[in-house]
């Protein structure tokens, strides 16, 4: 992911894909196979003008909602500073789990100085958690999103947390 601008770790059995790597749409139907839950997963990173620029996911979850990360990478305007850019983060966040309970925190990761949020929905028609961290440094902003079904969540908390710790920004 250098070319990202970016390096992070996830656990050894997970499957990886970077923007790198893009999948043609030959690509992803062939390893969707029989699992077309897959798709939304795949053809996020597919586009050549899509944000996520890495994905993983793990092979041994539930396949109703496979265990995943995703780092989407945001250039705003010149001008934005860390604290709008989290400001901006918690609006939409509001936004996208309305009424829903949103723990948010700032927290240092060694990439530097992030917003940990932690939050359920169900958006995709049954219960969701996701533990997201977002940084802004050098005037990008790094999304890194843990998504999980809500009883996975206390078994991949220390998984989550050491793959953000692991994080780095590199050159772009």
């Amino acid at each position: 992911m250098r070319s990202e601008g970016f390096s992070i770790g996830v656990p050894p059995s997970w499957t990886a894909l970077s923007a790198d790597e893009r999948p043609t749409q030959e690509e992803i139907e062939e390893e969707l196979g029989d699992n077309a839950k897959l798709r939304p997963y795949l053809e996020a990173i597919a586009g050549e003008d899509s944000l996520v620029k890495f994905m993983a996911l793990d092979p041994e979850s539930d396949p109703e909602l496979p265990t995943n990360l995703n780092v989407v990478v945001d250039t705003p305007p010149a001008d934005v500073t860390r604290e709008q850019y989290f400001d901006v983060s918690r609006e939409q966040l509001a936004l996208l789990v309305p009424g829903g309970d949103v723990e948010s925190e700032e927290v240092s990761l060694p990439a530097g100085e992030a917003m940990r949020f932690s939050y359920e929905h169900s958006e995709t028609g049954f219960p969701v958690t996701v533990l997201q961290y977002i940084l802004f440094e050098g005037g990008t902003g790094y999304t890194l999103t843990y998504t999980t079904l809500p009883d996975e969540l206390a078994r991949r908390t220390d998984a989550f947390e050491s793959s953000a710790r692991s994080f780095t920004i590199t050159s772009r």
